[in-house]
């Protein structure tokens, strides 16, 4: 299967991908050390879906719906930080670190018991360093013996996180993983999660669809030793080369450039699209 341009610049496809793709697979959120103590948070919109991931107070990592269960309306707009509670701006509704809902203003009070009005809970499992979630299974991902297999030493070896960097790309979700996958070097899990030795260093980017022309990078190093830590700053800034390579595939793209499915890695991308597309069919 190639894909045309209109896969990559146009909305349709990806609402289909966000039924088919984002609603459905294990996708990664944060990594540990952005939740290892109790308050913090990680908010990120994938493929259209609000998520939010929270160190409780019980220091128990938990995942859910960034949406307030009043309305519907989002619930935490920042990216990360530290909170005590979660409280909508629209109405009131105030939340836990558990997900529970804890005051509500009187006049738009739930009626009944409130255990019935928490968040709405995501699956949640980690795999090394990296936090993964499900918008419906909680049943652990079935791959995650595959990747130990693939750089489960590596990973294992390169635990002091170094650094981090976020950058949003104007390109579709696919055009950026092309522009990747072309590198055999490269440990891709589908859909959304990248890792990469090099040298004495381990990459982990996560891929996060916002729109259909619009990607965020978030790439963490780690290294082996807490004294290697200045071999982030090249790998962090290497993101500057991933974006111009990948705005410029997508200017391909768009004038009706189809992608090389030659590398095994984008030649299994387009198979994973091809069958989720087949799978999405009107009810």
């Amino acid at each position: 299967m190639t894909l045309d341009a209109t896969c990559y610049t146009q909305g349709d496809a990806f609402q289909r991908e966000k039924r088919t793709v984002f609603a459905q697979e294990w996708l990664p959120i944060a990594v540990r050390e952005q939740l290892a103590q109790p308050g913090q948070y990680v908010a990120a919109s994938v493929g259209g879906w609000p998520m939010l991931a929270v160190c409780g107070t019980d220091g128990v990592t938990r995942a859910f719906r960034n949406t307030c269960r009043h309305k519907n309306m989002l619930l935490v707009e920042q990216d990360s930080g530290v909170c005590e509670t979660f409280r909508c701006r629209f109405h009131g509704w105030t939340y836990d670190r558990a997900g529970a809902l804890c005051d509500a203003p009187p006049a738009v009070a739930p009626a009944g018991d409130r255990a019935q009005h928490g968040l709405v809970p995501m699956g949640l499992q980690a795999w090394q360093q990296v936090i993964l979630v499900n918008l419906q299974s909680p049943e652990p991902p079935a791959d995650v013996g595959e990747l130990d297999s693939t750089c489960g030493v590596l990973v294992a070896a390169c635990r002091h996180h170094a650094g981090m960097r976020m950058m949003d790309v104007a390109c579709n979700w696919k055009t950026l993983l092309e522009s990747v996958l072309n590198d055999d070097a490269v440990i891709w899990r589908w859909p959304t999660l990248l890792l990469r030795a090099a040298g004495d260093a381990l990459w982990i980017d996560q891929i996060v669809p916002r729109t259909f022309l619009r990607t965020r990078v978030v790439r963490h190093v780690y290294v082996a030793a807490p004294g290697a830590s200045g071999v982030a700053q090249p790998a962090l800034t290497l993101l500057d080369v991933l974006k111009s390579q990948a705005e410029q595939l997508q200017v391909e793209r768009a004038q009706g450039k189809t992608a090389d499915a030659t590398p095994t890695h984008v030649a299994a991308l387009h198979a994973r699209l091809a069958k989720a597309y087949a799978s999405d069919v009107p009810a």
